[in-house]
């Protein structure tokens, strides 16, 4: 049995199911702020994630604004240290994308 005691990054991959997965994720987002990425913005999984505290931001940490559905990519943190995680998360990648490359390379190693 696999002992976590703090998840800090989660990856969602599940064809338009996202707002399914977050909700049943809803007290691990809570407790332990990871950063999520994952594909398919829609103004359900925006107000969602507002409402419990995260922001969304694209791939270079800019934040997503306007309520029209996105499929690319994004990036929900927690707003209270979102520039904080995300300043760990890439120091040295051009984007979110190669900082994830690389935390998995060096997890593979």
């Amino acid at each position: 049995e696999l002992q976590v005691e703090t998840i800090r990054f989660v990856k969602i991959d599940v064809e338009r199911s996202e707002l399914r997965v977050l909700r049943g994720m809803q007290a691990l987002l809570q407790k332990d702020g990871p950063v999520v990425i994952f594909e398919g913005l829609n103004p359900a999984i925006r107000d969602f994630l507002a409402g419990i505290g995260f922001e969304i931001r694209d791939l270079l940490g800019r934040p997503v604004g306007g309520g029209r559905p996105i499929m690319a990519n994004v990036v929900a943190v927690p707003a209270k240290n979102a520039d904080a995680l995300l300043g760990l998360a890439m120091p040295q990648a051009r984007d979110l994308g190669e900082a994830f490359d690389v935390t998995m390379s060096t997890v593979k190693e």
